[in-house]
């Protein structure tokens, strides 16, 4: 079997691409399959020097919430973010 690939399309390519079409143009309204966008935003690789404790322990939790803990850190400080600008 084999294995689905996604292709992941730059937002500017998209949103060029809808400025120029009609979605009735592109869209087989008829048809009973269903259309995924998958919108990924912009990202950023940066390096970040964490303490080898924390980071165990940050990889011992996302471990047992069955999670990468490059997500789980991604998340949490998400959180944090939205906790600091609620509070302004």
């Amino acid at each position: 079997m084999k294995k689905k690939v996604e292709k992941r399309i730059p937002e500017e390519e998209v949103a060029n691409f809808w400025d120029s079409h009609d979605a009735t143009e592109v869209l087989d309204l008829s048809s009973q399959k269903r259309l995924e966008l998958i919108y990924e935003p912009p990202v950023q690789s940066i390096s970040l020097r964490l303490p080898v404790p924390l980071l165990t322990q940050i990889k011992r939790i996302s471990s047992r919430m069955d999670i990468a803990y490059q997500a789980l850190i991604k998340i949490w400080l998400a959180e944090k973010a939205r906790q600091e600008m609620s509070h302004k």
